[in-house]
């Protein structure tokens, strides 16, 4: 679920990224970010029950691509995503893993415009997230 939102001068306007967002989780980076950070028995019980439906022609649906995908993301990969969500429009996330036990993981996600985030931009959103990751 989205908790907090900030819009850039220039950033991609996507009417349905706003607090409160809970769908949509297995074609954002944001979503795949805490897909990826979810014990394997709980995610594949997510990806059961959700509906998989596709926002782009680039979306993945298929559960066994999605969960091959999250099998690879590590703790400290970003992920990006391509257009799945919306085209013409790329994010990357980087996981901050929780604190406490018993809270859940967060991530931090950039949207641009275009088929891909720029690597500088990347690096950028991997060391925010190391930084929070250090402060929680």
């Amino acid at each position: 679920m989205i908790v907090d939102l900030v819009e850039g001068p220039g950033s991609p306007y996507l009417e349905d990224m706003e607090v409160g967002l809970d769908v949509a989780i297995h074609a954002t980076a944001l979503g795949k970010a805490l897909l990826a950070a979810l014990p394997q028995r709980q995610r594949r019980s997510y990806l059961t029950e959700a509906l998989l439906r596709p926002y782009t022609s680039r979306t993945r649906t298929e559960r066994s691509q999605l969960e091959q995908e999250l099998r690879a993301v590590s703790p400290n990969s970003l992920v990006v995503e391509h257009g799945e969500f919306r085209d013409g429009v790329a994010c990357a996330a980087g996981m901050i893993p929780p604190g406490d036990p018993g809270t859940g993981p967060w991530a931090l996600v950039v949207s641009t415009r275009g088929e891909d985030v720029d690597p500088r931009v990347c690096a950028e959103v991997m060391l925010a997230a190391r930084d929070l990751a250090g402060a929680v």
